[in-house]
């Protein structure tokens, strides 16, 4: 089983903002981490990262995560 997820405080950081929204959208369309990361032809963990606010997303990797969830651009935005 994956980790636990990271309480994320989306007004403390743009990077846990970000991770929040990731992880909202991923979950609205009931997406597991891995199922984004094999969606994305990204590591699983790369995505962890990002959803946790470990780590900076691309715009590439944002709009990846754009064309994967079908956010019209709302992460590339951010």
């Amino acid at each position: 089983m994956g980790q636990k997820p990271r309480d994320l405080t989306p007004t403390r950081s743009v990077l846990d903002f970000f991770g929040a929204e990731l992880r909202t959208i991923r979950e609205s369309r009931q997406m597991s981490m891995a199922d984004l990361a094999t969606a994305l032809a990204y590591d699983p963990s790369q995505v962890g990262k990002v959803e946790r606010a470990e780590r900076s997303p691309t715009r590439e990797f944002a709009a990846a995560c754009d064309k994967a969830l079908g956010t019209d651009g709302r992460l590339t935005r951010l």
